[in-house]
């Protein structure tokens, strides 16, 4: 029973890694977002003919939907499971990926 045991217990410390790489990745991948919006600025103001003062603050808008989402979705996983919210999700991403390729571009 000992042995059966710490075998369990080696098995459940190897798989409670998966969550803690998968939140790692995802704050890599944030980060690499941040710092590129602000670099990116200049390329945004001449090609949408705007101020430098609306495209930030259009960044800041951004960050903060994108913190709101982070709570929304952190409540939809304890409300419905986080497989379940993972598949809806992927299903929208999709659909909205779909939707952007078919829409024509107007100049």
């Amino acid at each position: 029973m000992t042995a059966e045991f710490a075998i369990d217990a080696r098995t459940e410390a190897r798989t409670s890694w998966v969550p803690m790489i998968a939140i790692a990745l995802g704050q890599v991948l944030m980060s690499y977002n941040v710092a590129s919006l602000p670099v990116a600025l200049g390329g945004m103001v001449a090609s949408f003919h705007v101020p430098p003062t609306t495209v930030a603050t259009g960044i800041v808008m951004y960050s903060l939907a994108v913190a709101g989402f982070v709570m929304l979705g952190a409540k939809l996983n304890q409300r419905f499971g986080a497989l379940r919210v993972f598949r809806t999700v992927v299903a929208l991403f999709g659909i909205a990926q779909v939707l952007m390729t078919s829409v024509r571009r107007r100049i």
